[in-house]
């Protein structure tokens, strides 16, 4: 992670960003470090990784969250399922907001009129969260928040429906 090595840091970055963008910084800095040999990332290291983001990233409007330079933060990300494997799993703050929103539409697609309790229940666990934890629940009704807003989904008494196309 010295300053002479970060053309090689920067594609590796990119290649990372290429498989799972968007996504936390953090995360982000884990895998690269992953990569080369670094079990524990240290600020030093994810500082590092924000340089070597020039250019080849973009922030949008959640902190901390990275993109891809050919996505649009505004707009609809795919959702990721995270992998069995420990290295895999995500911590539900590192799952962009956006990423949540884009797995409630899913849900609702799947079960149009489902009930809020039930919809973060089955988006949390389309984004592979067995154990709905309150910091879970919170995060993912913030990600509903975020889809009514964006008109990925409408909310009438408590029940969430596909907009009216």
């Amino acid at each position: 992670f010295a300053p002479r090595h970060l053309p090689e840091l920067g594609k590796i970055v990119e290649q990372v960003l290429a498989a799972e963008a968007p996504m936390h910084v953090d995360l982000l800095a884990r895998r690269v470090g992953a990569y080369f040999g670094i079990g524990r990332v240290t600020q030093r290291v994810t500082d590092q990784i924000r340089v070597a983001l020039d250019g080849r990233g973009r922030w949008g409007d959640e902190q901390n969250v990275v993109w891809r330079m050919d996505q649009d933060p505004t707009g609809v990300p795919p959702v990721r399922v995270a992998g069995n494997g420990p290295s895999a799993r995500r911590d539900i703050d590192e799952v962009p907001l956006s990423e949540v929103a884009a797995a409630v539409r899913i849900v609702v697609e799947r079960a149009v009129g489902i009930g809020q309790g039930d919809l973060v229940r089955d988006a949390a666990r389309l984004l592979g969260f067995s154990r709905i934890t309150e910091k879970v629940t919170d995060r993912i009704a913030h990600g509903m928040r975020l889809a009514h807003a964006r008109e990925l989904i409408r909310i009438d008494a408590g029940r969430a429906t596909l907009p009216a196309e």
